[in-house]
């Protein structure tokens, strides 16, 4: 299958301690905004 291109997903199980625990490692100034356009270029993040 992969000679013909194929590709699969592969899952596996997840803690989410574990998770929490690695963004909450990561330091404040490493984050950035994401800026959410919508088709007309205005914000399509929900209000309020």
């Amino acid at each position: 299958m992969r000679a013909a291109g194929a590709f699969f997903p592969v899952t596996v199980r997840m803690d989410p301690k574990v998770v929490k625990a690695a963004i909450a490692a990561i330091g404040e100034e490493a984050w950035r905004p994401i800026k959410y356009r919508g088709p007309s270029g205005t914000s399509n993040w929900p209000a309020g």
